[in-house]
Parts: C-alpha cells; structure tokens; sequence
C-alpha cells in the first residue's frame, strides 16, 4: 500500500494544518445534527491542501452517510435533479444523517456538461436540500459558478506550511523505519509545497531508492508485453520508481506495436480500462477519486499486469516507443512556462481569472503587443516574455499555444 493512502488522515488530529478551518467544520455539522439548518459550506484552496480528506474525516468522525457527487461524473441536469428527493432524507435506514460532497464544483465551468444546465441544477439542488451540502473548488472566484458560489459560505484551506509536513514526515519514517536524515526530510517538505500527499510520494520513492527511472519503466514494460506472469508484474509496479499514469501512458503508446491480431488489441485495451475504471486518466483516480476508498488502489497494479494475459504466439517484439504525449509536454514545457508566467502577471493585474487569460492567449498577447512598452511596463513583463509574446503574436509556436499543461 502506498504511504500516501496508508497515512491518509482518518481523524481531525491526523490532518495537517486548518485548525479554525476544522473547528468551523465541526461547529457546522454539529448546529444541522441538533437540528438548525446551515447554508452549504464551499471548501477552496490550490490543489492537495487536503479539502476532499477533511470531508471524508467529518463523516467519518461524525458517523455520517456520505453522497459523493465527483464534477467528473456529472452528465446533465437531469442527472442532478434525480438526488433532490433524497435531500429530504433526514435520516438513512442505519440511523446515520446523509451528507453530500460536490467535488470540484469549479470544473464544471470548463466541460460541456455547463451547456447542459448542471451549474442552474446544482444551484437548484442547494436551494432546496434538506440535509447538508458540502462542495470543494480550487478556483472559488470563476464567475461561471458564481450562482452556486452566493449560495454557500465559503471556507478557505491554506496549505500547511513545510515545518508542519517535516512533523507528519518524521512521524512516517519512525513508524516504517526508513532510514534517511533530517536533512532529507526538510528537503522534502519544502518541495512538496504544501501538498502532503506529494512529500509522502516523494519520500516513499526515496526510500525505494535513487533508480534510473529508463531502466525501471523499461524493464517493467518488458515484463508486460512479453507475456511475464501476472503476480511478478504487479509486484514489480508496486515497487517500481514510477507513477501509475506514466506507466499506463506507455502501455497504451506501445499496445498497437505488439499486439497483432484484433483480439489480442482488444484484450490488451480492456485491461488497461479497467484500471482506468478505478485508477482514472492519465494523473487522476477514477472510482478512488470519487468514493474517497484508496483502499481500491490495491487493484490498479494487478488489473494493469492483466495486459500481459492479451499476449498470444502472434504477437510481435520489438522496440518500446516513448508516450508521444511525454514527448510533446517536455519539448513545451519552456512554452508553457512562459505562457504560464505572462498569465499570471496579467491575470494580477486586471484582477481577472488566470484561465481566461490562458484560453485567448493569443488574442492578449496581439493587445499587449500593440500597448508597445507601456504595456510592457505595466504588467512588469521581462525581456523573455515580451519575446515570448512577440513570437505568439508572429505565429512561431503554432498550435502548442492552445495546449494547457
């Protein structure tokens, strides 16, 4: 199991950081169990500040039944309008008073899924609950939830400073017995910032060691395709200096190459969307992501080794081709820096959402462009920067501008 989900926090004390957060969070739950209805709290802070876990603690803390409503598997309204009846659930057949989690409400600013009256519906849905609403943003402030934002008290999460993670990461490496120093601990923390999750995941690739990530993922692509047996794979993943989605980024970029005959294709693809069902996309956690069950992650690696299985005498062997995706984000990464960048200082400026300015990108940077060395001047653009806009503006990076990374 990785230490990320067996140090997840179970309990108010194991979360790290946002004590008047927590105490408003109990002050809350505890006014609607005696009875006193309370506006649906809105959870926002940047990404691994801890807002799904500190839902997940209160109802378990609190003996509640818990309804997650993941933005990701949110389809239409109509999908929305079929939970309001049981918002008037007071109580579930165990006794346990229901609580819905909405998470990452602000995602569905910028899906299709908007087009289809989901934001109207869950605003609707709010209006007329009668049990407790919980919702998590990363981006409180998009003006295209804004109906759903002035229904609901919002709650900010800061992300706990580093000295706070060096205290949970000491606490690990007692417990498991990794030997490391103090002064790899502070590293550790100050990189992770402010996700704890990340300094765990950081702290448990240390301890399997400083590998060659090449050799690692390379070996255990070999493993897959060329027909090893399933539990010797699965182990090898758990183990292996890799994430989960790299390594099935590889595995979907070579299928085509090695498989040969249409059933093998096809049983390769479906093990590998198996784990997707609960490992999600490329970076994400489909089912674990939604129910909050990292327990499930023990299923991934094995589901993944299952590919092996599709290998029939047919198949062919040859030479592993990197992710054109992995290729394509390290030859932007400098592009979307700088892209990144300019944003930010514009966004700060015009008091304007970072993603807007991202979307039209080419279309500020033609304004700031025309706006010569005043605008220059006062968005405190460097010289990289401005060359950067003259280049988009030129037309020099092509398409590559249109890619979020």
């Amino acid at each position: 199991m990785p230490l990320s989900e067996k140090y997840r926090p179970r309990t108010f004390k194991e979360l790290v950081g946002n004590d008047s957060v927590k105490e408003r969070l109990k002050q809350w739950i505890g006014s609607w169990l005696m009875g006193k209805k309370q506006k649906p709290i809105l959870l926002y802070g940047k990404v691994g500040v801890g807002k799904t876990s500190l839902a997940h603690v209160l109802a378990k803390q609190y003996n509640l039944h818990m309804i997650v409503i993941s933005a990701s598997d949110i389809r239409d309204a109509e999908h929305i309008r079929k939970l309001i009846p049981t918002t008037t659930m007071r109580k579930t057949l165990f006794g346990q008073m229901p609580v819905i989690l909405i998470d990452d409400v602000d995602t569905l600013a910028y899906s299709s899924r908007e087009d289809r009256g989901a934001v109207p519906a869950i605003a609707q849905l709010i209006r007329e609950s009668g049990i407790p609403i919980l919702l998590t943003a990363n981006d409180v402030w998009d003006k295209k939830i804004a109906s759903i934002r002035q229904l609901c008290e919002l709650v900010q999460m800061k992300a706990p400073s580093y000295k706070q993670i060096e205290v949970v990461l000491k606490r690990v490496v007692k417990e498991e017995g990794i030997a490391t120093s103090d002064k790899v601990i502070e590293t550790i923390a100050k990189e992770a910032n402010g996700d704890v999750r990340a300094a765990l995941n950081d702290l448990e690739a240390r301890r399997l060691g400083n590998r060659d990530r090449e050799v690692d993922i390379f070996t255990l692509i070999k493993m897959i395709f060329y027909g090893k047996p399933i539990k010797e794979i699965a182990n090898k993943l758990r183990l292996v200096d890799e994430d989960i989605g790299t390594i099935k980024l590889w595995i979907d970029e070579n299928i085509p190459a090695f498989f040969n005959v249409n059933d093998e294709l096809a049983d390769a693809f479906n093990w590998l969307s198996k784990a997707d069902v609960y490992g999600g996309g490329t970076y994400e956690f489909g089912r674990i992501k939604k129910t909050g069950a990292w327990k499930l992650y023990r299923y991934v690696p094995a589901l993944i080794a299952a590919v092996s299985t599709a290998r029939k005498e047919s198949s062919s062997y040859g030479r592993f081709n990197r992710p054109a995706y992995i290729n394509y984000m390290f030859k932007t990464q400098y592009l979307r820096n700088m892209r990144d960048a300019v944003c930010g200082k514009v966004s700060k400026r015009l008091h304007m959402n970072r993603r807007e300015v991202w979307e039209d990108f080419p279309l500020y940077a033609r304004i700031l462009l025309k706006g010569g060395e005043d605008s220059k001047n006062y968005f405190r653009l460097d010289d990289k920067e401005w060359s950067f806009i003259k280049e988009v503006v030129e037309g020099k990076h092509g398409k590559s501008n249109h890619h979020k990374g």
